[in-house]
């Protein structure tokens, strides 16, 4: 395998891990951030 081959496959593996830990704090954002919104909705509507 020649060496730009071998650079380029491994930046599209770098560029998928990276792109994988962002869509999992992105999902995890998004859960915390519903369940916050849960929360204080529950909290508003009970008083």
């Amino acid at each position: 395998m020649p060496e730009s081959l071998r650079k380029c496959k491994n930046d599209v593996i770098e560029k998928r891990k990276s792109k994988e830990i962002l869509q999992g704090i992105f999902e995890v954002y998004f859960i915390l951030c519903g369940m916050g919104h849960l929360y204080i909705y529950d909290t508003y509507a009970r008083e």
